[in-house]
């Protein structure tokens, strides 16, 4: 996965393409990877009147590829500027953001420690600066704020729901089990033919509640009742749906120029050396 993080970023350096979701749709269907549904919900797209933000669990980095799928890249995400130091995909993702409209990461500074900061205040600025120019009506945010594997959720951070509240953006929430698997950065090791267990929740809708406070805390219940859905007790068996994320409804810019099936050519050659490097490292760590 280290190599297929490097070869491709290459490619976007020098070619600039416009569909992240052709790259991340061969990643997927290499890995082998399968999609269940869980419970009877299903995801709420965004359009052009209906912002949405999607509430998702931090698994891994494998999160990167597999929640801009689940959302049918229809939605951006929310990172500090040092996850692309460590995440190259990420950087990747950011560069897309010269696509007119597409930019995948909407990037931020952490403030400094003693760094006094209306965290409310300037989450606002930084999103809605990031929307005036973005063709993307949804986010998505990991509330929890770190990675973890566990089977229990982390502190809920509601900062970002105050955002949502006052925006008007309705709130869904994913939660995943197996995305760790797809990637372990920690233990260094990936996991073909993984199956991504997805629970969706309701969709929450700001104009429904007559303050934050009631808002806020139907967020964090359904958080807490979706969770549950897909990390569900023992014996307790939710339904379950195959299920694939139809990649043809995201937002696309074709590539255009003169030198396109040369772009074509190279991108298909980087594919090919990062899966047979992906392939022979695999095999030689088993």
């Amino acid at each position: 996965m280290v190599i297929l993080q490097l070869v491709l970023p290459l490619y976007v350096v020098i070619f600039d393409p416009r569909a992240d979701f052709s790259i991340f749709n061969v990643i997927i269907r290499f890995m082998g990877c399968s999609f269940t549904l869980l419970g009877e919900e299903e995801l709420i797209q965004p359009s052009p009147d209906r912002r949405v933000m999607y509430l998702a669990n931090h698994r891994s980095w494998a999160d990167f590829v597999m929640d801009r799928a689940l959302t049918r890249f229809q939605a951006y995400f929310l990172a500090r500027r040092l996850v692309a130091l460590g995440v190259p995909l990420c950087i990747m993702l950011g560069y897309l953001g010269r696509a007119p409209g597409l930019g995948a990461v909407c990037f931020f500074r952490r403030p400094k420690r003693g760094e006094r900061l209306d965290r409310g205040a300037f989450f606002t600025k930084v999103l809605d600066k990031f929307q005036q120019t973005s063709l993307l009506n949804g986010i998505i945010v990991y509330p929890e704020g770190t990675r973890q594997t566990g089977t229990e959720p982390l502190v809920f951070k509601d900062g970002l729901v105050e955002y949502a509240y006052k925006r008007r953006i309705t709130v869904q929430i994913m939660i995943s089990s197996g995305k760790e698997f797809v990637i372990n950065e920690k233990e260094f090791y990936t996991t073909h033919n993984q199956e991504i267990c997805t629970a969706f929740s309701k969709p929450v809708v700001p104009s429904e509640f007559e303050s934050y406070e009631e808002f806020r805390t139907k967020v964090k219940d359904t958080w807490m009742e979706t969770w549950k859905v897909t990390y569900s007790e023992e014996g307790v068996t939710p339904q379950r749906r195959s299920w694939y994320p139809h990649l043809n409804d995201a937002v696309r810019i074709p590539l255009q120029g003169p030198f396109q099936t040369l772009r074509r050519l190279f991108f298909l050659f980087c594919f090919l050396a990062a899966i047979f490097l992906m392939f022979t490292w695999s095999h030689l760590m088993t």
